[in-house]
C-alpha cells in the first residue's frame, strides 16, 4: 500500500501538521523470470478482503529470441553499410 498525504491550506508557517486526511492506494507487484525459450511475469493484481491473493500469470515464449534476432539483424545491417576496400592498382609501366 501506498499513502498518500493530502494537506489543506497554504499559508507559509503551516508544516506537516496541517495535514487532515490520508488516502492510501493499492500498487502493483511484478515478478519477472527470463529464460531462453520463455519470460515468465507474475503480477499482483490484488487483495480480497479475506486475504486471497488474485495473481496474473502471463508466459510469453521465445521472447530473449526476438532480441537476439534483432541484434543480429542491427549488425547485418552495419555490414551491408560499410565501406568497401578500396584497392589501389599499380601505375602500368
Amino acid at each position: 500500500m501506498i499513502s498518500t498525504e493530502i494537506c489543506s491550506g497554504s499559508k507559509p508557517n503551516q508544516t506537516a501538521a496541517c495535514c487532515n486526511a490520508i488516502r492510501t492506494a493499492d500498487s502493483t507487484e511484478v515478478a519477472i523470470d527470463s529464460g531462453p525459450t520463455r519470460d515468465l511475469y507474475v503480477v499482483l493484481a490484488g487483495l480480497d478482503e479475506s486475504g486471497t491473493a488474485r495473481l496474473s500469470v502471463f508466459v510469453n515464449p521465445m521472447v530473449s529470441w526476438l532480441w537476439a534476432a534483432g541484434i543480429i539483424m542491427f549488425a547485418g545491417g552495419l555490414f551491408a553499410v560499410w565501406p568497401a576496400a578500396v584497392t589501389s592498382r599499380a601505375p602500368a609501366s
